[in-house]
C-alpha cells in the first residue's frame, strides 16, 4: 500500500496554526480534518486554492500540500463629526451604506483605516457649510463656491474628530429708484 505525504502551511505562524494538526503520512483513500485556527487579533482569510471555510475535510489521493492564510483583524477607527447644534445633520456612507448614528450635535462612524467616507451635510435654507477641520484645527475640506457640499474622508491610523462649519446666506438687495415723472 501506498503512503502519501501531507504537508500543512500558515502564511505566518504568529496568525494561527491547525487543530488538529494531522500526521503527515497517509494511505489512499484515508481523509482527515483539519482546521485553521487563527491567534487572537488575527482571523482566517482562505486556503491557497481558494476554499474560504477554515474547517475542511481533505480525501487523500495523493501528496496534499496546503497553505492556509491568516491576516490581521482590522482595526475600527472612531470619526466623529461635530455640528453647531442639533438641529444640524448629516449624512455618511461608507461604500453606499449609511453608517452615521447621530446623538444631539454629533455623528459618529466607525471605520477601517483606509475606507471612504461620503458626508452629506444637511444645510438648513439661508446657511452654507464652509468648511470641515479635524481635531487639530487642519482644513479637511472647504467650501470653493462651486455647489458641491459632499465631504469625502479617508480613515487615517487613529480616531479623528471632524468639526463643520456653517454661515448665514448675505444677500444684497440693489434697489434703483428715480424720480417719478408727474404731469401737471
Amino acid at each position: 500500500m501506498m503512503n502519501y505525504m501531507v504537508r500543512l502551511y500558515v502564511n505566518n505562524s504568529s496568525y494561527g496554526y491547525f487543530s488538529p494538526y494531522p500526521s503527515s503520512l497517509f494511505s489512499y483513500g484515508d481523509s482527515f480534518t483539519t482546521e485553521a485556527v487563527p491567534y487572537e487579533g488575527y482571523r482566517f482569510v482562505q486556503w491557497d486554492d481558494g476554499f474560504d471555510l477554515p474547517r475542511r475535510t481533505v480525501n487523500v489521493m495523493s501528496n496534499v500540500t496546503l497553505k492556509a492564510f491568516f491576516a490581521p483583524n482590522p482595526v475600527e477607527h472612531t470619526v466623529t463629526i461635530s455640528l453647531p447644534d442639533d438641529t444640524y445633520s448629516c449624512y455618511v456612507y461608507c461604500n453606499g451604506t449609511d453608517v452615521g448614528t447621530k446623538s444631539n450635535d454629533t455623528v459618529t462612524v466607525h471605520a477601517v483605516k483606509g475606507n471612504a467616507l461620503t458626508i452629506a451635510p444637511v444645510v438648513p435654507k439661508g446657511e452654507r457649510i464652509v468648511s470641515v477641520v479635524d481635531g487639530d484645527d487642519n482644513v479637511v475640506w472647504e467650501n470653493n463656491g462651486s455647489g458641491r457640499e459632499t465631504i469625502r474622508f479617508v480613515v487615517g491610523d487613529s480616531d479623528s474628530v471632524l468639526k463643520m462649519s456653517f454661515e448665514a446666506l448675505e444677500y444684497t438687495l440693489k434697489v434703483t429708484m428715480s424720480p417719478l415723472n408727474e404731469e401737471t
